[in-house]
């Protein structure tokens, strides 16, 4: 169970440590679509829509870091975020997991480890996905819901005019019968007036 992840991207400084995840994630079957020793905005943009994962160092050197990037990223893509870090700083990861991070490896760390990170990102986006399935049903179910509301309302307005009318003509029956019009044959009128 879950949705499937087959093309992912490395940004990863470490040239070692991207030679091994991109080793590791071949082994398991997955497509490397791309791999980035910098934080290579545009290249990164391009493929974007084609990832079903990227794999971010967190604490990127240089202008940029990983969370920050991440931030940027998420902004304009759904693609999931797994990150890798060297560093076990608490304060890095605080940042990290407000950018709704799928996961986050402590470097070093071995192909299963990589393998039980990917499948669970796998699985929470299938559940993320039938969520949003089930929400979008709700939805529907609650826009079906008012309308036979308001239809009901119509409905029930219709029958009281429908009984006014229905009344209405009674009167116009009984006073044409007569051939005269009466105290009571008026008072008549004016009740089913006011009830309309």
């Amino acid at each position: 169970m879950g949705q499937e992840i087959r093309n992912v991207m490395i940004v990863e400084d470490d040239l070692v440590t991207q030679r091994n995840i991109e080793l590791f994630t071949k082994s398991l079957g997955y497509n490397v679509v791309g791999k980035y020793s910098e934080i290579n905005e545009e290249a990164i943009y391009k493929s974007a829509n084609q990832l079903d994962l990227l794999i971010l160092n967190a604490n990127f050197p240089g202008p940029i870091d990983g969370v920050t990037f991440s931030e940027r990223f998420r902004k304009r893509f759904s693609t999931p975020i797994l990150f890798v870090t060297g560093n076990t700083d608490q304060k890095l990861f605080e940042e990290a997991s407000h950018e709704l991070m799928y996961g986050y490896l402590v470097k070093p760390f071995t192909k299963q480890q990589l393998d039980y990170s990917i499948q669970m990102i796998s699985i929470r986006r299938y559940y993320e996905a039938e969520l949003e399935r089930s929400m979008r049903v709700l939805k529907e179910k609650e826009k079906h819901a008012q309308i036979g509301e308001f239809a009901g309302s119509v409905i029930h307005d219709l029958n009281n005019f429908n009984t006014i009318v229905v009344g209405s003509f009674d009167t116009i029956r009984m006073i044409t019968k007569k051939k005269t019009l009466n105290e009571e044959s008026i008072e008549r009128i004016s009740e089913n007036a006011e009830k309309g």
